[in-house]
Formats: C-alpha cells, structure tokens, sequence
C-alpha cells in the first residue's frame, strides 16, 4: 500500500510540472501561437529525456535540439553549436534529476524573449544572468553544473550577437 501511495504521489508531481509549465506558456500573452506551439515542443522533448521510450539518447538528443533552434532561431542566428550545447546541458542535468522540466521550460522562454529583443549590450547580459539566476539557484544543480548552464546560455547569447553584428 505504502508503494502504491509513493507511485502515485510522484505520478503527481511529475505530472502536475508538466501542467505548471504548460500553465506558463498559456497564460503568457506576449508569446505569439507559434511561439506557445514551439514551446510546447521543447517542453515535450524536454520531458522525453527522462522517459523511457524506444527513442535513443541520441534521437532524443536531436529532437530536442531542433526544438530549441526553432524557438531561438527567429530574429537572430545562434550558431548550431551553441544550440546543441545548451540541449545537452538541458538534458543531461534532467535525466540527472538537477532541474526540472518546469524550470528548463521557463529558462528557455527567457532565453527566447531576450534573444528576440535583440540588444546584447553587456547590461542586458547582466540583466539575463539576473533573470534566470532564480531558476538556475534554486534548482539542485551543484556550483560547477550552474556554471556550465550559464556558459551554455551566454555561449547562444554570443553566437547571436556575433551574427547580427555582422550584418547577416
């Protein structure tokens, strides 16, 4: 019975983080249709990694590659790298249970949002640092993990900056 009780208080919290974080990308007014669609397939690619399915690590890697560039991808150009970068931190520190799902949802829709305002003066860098850095600290990621989080995300920032500097 005490299993049983287990099972299904961790089906509700895994389940009601998927709910949360759909509730985010709902109740968000200044995100487009496409941008919630997109959205919502990161948070379901996100949600594959730590799921057991026929895909392989490398198939759910791609998957959530591609979701990441379609929703950083639409006024700038981050380089490929960067994006696959970020996916495999992303997914890496989910299957290792550092951060959920819900956070890297919300992370992601950050990273979007600064990315389409497109000013990437050394303020606003701080001022992305200083809005994820909520999400980042008080998931269970340890000092050298948040470190490759952020290098993740300033390492796309940079990429698109360096793209839209050079005029293409």
């Amino acid at each position: 019975m005490a299993r049983f009780k287990w099972t299904l208080a961790a089906m509700f919290l895994f389940l009601g983080q998927a709910a949360l974080a759909a509730d985010d990308i709902e109740d968000d007014d200044t995100l487009t249709a496409t941008q919630k669609e997109q959205l919502k397939q990161v948070q379901a690619n996100l949600s594959a990694v730590a799921k057991d399915s026929k895909q392989t690590k490398q198939e759910k890697d791609a998957a959530l590659s591609d979701s990441l560039r379609a929703v950083l991808v639409q006024n700038n150009q981050p380089s490929d790298m960067s994006i696959d970068k970020l996916a495999g931190n992303l997914a890496g520190n989910i299957g290792a249970g550092n951060i959920g799902v819900r956070d890297s949802v919300l992370l992601t829709k950050k990273l979007m949002k600064f990315l389409n305002q497109g000013d990437f003066s050394i303020d606003s860098n701080r001022g992305l640092v200083k809005d994820v850095e909520g999400l980042v600290q008080t998931s269970g990621l340890s000092q050298d993990d948040r470190n490759q989080l952020y290098n993740a995300i300033l390492t796309v920032v940079s990429t698109a900056d360096g793209f839209k500097r050079n005029g293409k």
